[in-house]
């Protein structure tokens, strides 16, 4: 029985003329969001491409400066008979 009721409000809505007010409300968002693009975008551009250029730069230096003198390990083979990377030499650590 709501149903009924429900179809004839609906049928009430649908033959109502459109409120003045929300004739021209698209027109008039899209028109304001139109307006503050350019002036957000050239913003976010900036900051973006700074963020980027500095974190290349510190990506690029930090790789370039080494922080510690490296040295040369023994090569690694799985048929020798005491591998440095085998689960028991890591379990039981350096000793």
């Amino acid at each position: 029985m709501s149903g009924d009721a429900d179809d004839g409000t609906l049928e009430r809505l649908a033959r109502a003329p459109t409120p003045a007010g929300l004739v021209n409300v698209e027109a008039a968002v899209l028109g304001r969001i139109a307006g503050e693009l350019p002036a957000r975008g050239r913003d976010g551009f900036g900051v973006s491409a700074f963020a980027a250029v500095a974190a290349l730069s510190m990506g690029v230096l930090g790789g370039a400066v080494p922080s510690e003198a490296d040295s040369a390990q023994a090569a690694l083979s799985p048929l020798t008979g005491v591998s440095s990377l085998a689960p028991s030499s890591l379990l039981m650590g350096r000793r």
